[in-house]
């Protein structure tokens, strides 16, 4: 009996332990301190009457500080650990209907790193700021990439989008490419 407890004690310490340390992983991804803009391929791209499909015509178009773009890749991150979460059940579900068909995790989740993004911010009608985020996979395979948005059809989830409200933090609008 008492290694029976043993062994459970020492089976609730190491999820304990994995949960901490996912959790640690997690904080030290959204800590203001550990994003270095340098290393993130990002471009700004301003807005204007020919982006009238993402933002009205009415909004103006405005810069974003150091600040502001650290806070988009804060709550980008935040965004796609969920998204990656969702994904890996998605991935599990999938394999076990599918086994024959070889399915691998790499092909549902995203990692940032090998993504480019591009930002366009506006103030809307009701002076809130707003962000267009565009990201894509192979940034470097699109030249044009500093001087206007990148956009393709299809691509899956190579290619997303959404907006971010600054003042409230919320992300709003997600977008993912369909696979063709």
């Amino acid at each position: 009996m008492k290694e029976t407890y043993s062994i459970l004690l020492i089976a609730v310490l190491s999820l304990f332990s994995s949960q901490t340390s996912g959790q640690n992983m997690t904080d030290s991804l959204l800590r203001k301190d550990n994003i270095k803009l340098s290393s993130i391929d990002f471009n700004i791209i301003k807005f204007d009457s020919n982006y009238h499909y993402i933002f009205p015509d009415t909004f103006k178009k405005t810069d974003l500080s150091e600040d502001e773009i650290i806070l988009i890749e804060i709550l980008l991150r935040k965004m796609i650990i969920q998204y990656n979460i969702d994904a890996e059940k998605k991935f599990v579900m999938m394999d076990s209907k599918f086994p024959k068909y070889g399915l691998k995790l790499k092909d549902f989740t995203i990692e940032l790193d090998d993504y480019g993004r591009q930002f366009m911010a506006v103030i809307s009608d009701e002076g809130k700021k707003i962000v267009y985020v565009g990201c894509f996979c192979d940034p470097k395979k699109f030249g044009y990439r500093t001087k206007e948005l990148v956009q393709v059809m299809d691509g899956g989830k190579c290619y997303f989008e959404f907006k971010i409200d600054l003042e409230t933090r919320q992300i709003f609008e997600f977008s993912e490419n369909g696979v063709g």
